[in-house]
């Protein structure tokens, strides 16, 4: 049985909102939705330096665990990942 919407948290009621708009747009909409980058409509070139200045930055923090080859290792993955 469906749940009534005067007993749906704000939570619930934002989602199933969300919901109904994708399940109204066209094959282009939702096609063009799904091809979006996944980090907030920045540019994946954008991102990569992102993650490699956290990476540096996490590098630099004294006692954290992450050594050079850590990094380097993290570095590598993320070549690997977010190649142009």
């Amino acid at each position: 049985m469906k749940k009534r919407n005067c007993r749906m948290t704000q939570k619930e009621k934002d989602l199933h909102e969300r919901a109904v708009r994708v399940r109204k747009m066209t094959d282009a909409q939702i096609c063009a939705l799904l091809d979006e980058p996944a980090f907030g409509g920045i540019s994946p070139s954008e991102a990569k330096q992102t993650v490699k200045s956290f990476i540096e930055k996490a590098r630099a923090w004294p006692n954290n665990g992450i050594g050079a080859s850590t990094a380097a290792k993290l570095l590598k993955f993320l070549d690997e990942d977010y190649e142009e």
